[in-house]
């Protein structure tokens, strides 16, 4: 007996949702007539969504953004830019925006996430981990002038790509499917997804060393950044065709310099890019993991980095 998996059905393995709010009752003018939910904060997108339902609405920006990659002129007023640094603003960390510079060269490390959450069938959500140098951390610094200035240091950055919506907006697979949400490329710590996923959520995220070059990692990165701030926030978001996974393949393959095997791979992994729980196929393809689980990592709520979150 064949079994055909439609459309739908596939559609319930997928969730690249945003975290949402708790209150239903949040009404969608929230961020005013010029979408604005911190005047203080120099980088807010004023956005709103270009299509569906509830198009013309405010994004809730509160939570994610897209990326802005700022101007030497523009990083002297958050400590100043040097060579081989990436300045980029709207990086997500603990419930807030920062400026992050971020040092290329102390690139070290890919590690692919799948986190699983309950579903009807298995769904999941997939990002990228990027390692750096102890010695040479990402340093963050707070965008708004609401409060007093903020400094921190991180070693890892998590890229996504998710569903984002208007105040109030509840994640629906199905709507997904129809312009209803947004899609955000975005930089996050690895805490504030730690916090997320694992400390709210409990959450079981496996996490994957991928073979990747330093220099591929980088390129990756710079390309990311780019399309996150040349899209803004308006590309929409896809249950299938446009979702958290196969945008973040998409990424890792515009930082990979492939050989003639590995691109034949790509080719035919293009059936399983879009579907969380069977990314590994597409990786392995890829030539990016190994057959068996060599690669395979502690998840992510044992790894000691972790510790110093709890």
């Amino acid at each position: 007996m064949k079994f055909v998996l439609t459309a739908a059905a596939l559609a319930l393995t997928v969730g690249c949702k945003m975290p949402i709010s708790k209150n239903a009752s949040e009404i969608s003018s929230l961020g005013g007539t010029n979408c604005v939910f911190d005047e203080k904060d120099p980088f807010e997108p004023h956005s709103r969504l270009p299509k569906g339902d509830n198009a013309g609405q405010c994004y809730d920006t509160r939570k994610a953004r897209s990326l802005v990659k700022l101007t030497d002129e523009q990083a002297k007023k958050y400590g100043g830019s040097a060579k081989d640094v990436l300045t980029v603003a709207n990086i997500s960390h603990k419930g807030k925006f920062f400026v992050g510079h971020i040092p290329l060269s102390s690139l070290k490390t890919a590690i692919f996430h799948l986190e699983y959450f309950p579903a009807v069938v298995p769904a999941g959500h997939t990002q990228l981990r990027l390692q750096f140098d102890e010695k040479l951390p990402v340093t963050l610094i707070s965008q708004s002038t609401a409060e007093p200035t903020v400094v921190e240091r991180v070693t890892d950055l998590v890229m996504s790509v998710e569903a984002l919506g208007q105040p109030g907006y509840q994640y629906d697979i199905f709507k997904g499917m129809d312009d209803q949400f947004g899609a955000v490329y975005r930089l996050t710590s690895l805490e504030e997804k730690y916090d997320h996923m694992v400390r709210k959520q409990s959450h079981r995220v496996e996490q994957w060393k991928l073979n990747m070059k330093p220099e591929e990692i980088r390129t990756a990165l710079v390309k990311f950044v780019a399309k996150s701030q040349e899209r803004g926030m308006n590309s929409m978001y896809h249950t299938i065709k446009l979702n958290c996974t196969n945008e973040i393949m998409a990424a890792i393959d515009d930082g990979m310099d492939y050989t003639l095997r590995e691109k034949f791979g790509k080719f035919t992994a293009k059936t399983t890019d879009f579907y969380p729980n069977v990314i590994r196929i597409s990786l392995i393809k890829r030539g990016l993991l190994p057959v068996g689980k060599g690669n395979d990592l502690e998840e992510l709520a044992k790894d000691p980095v972790t510790a110093q979150f709890k």
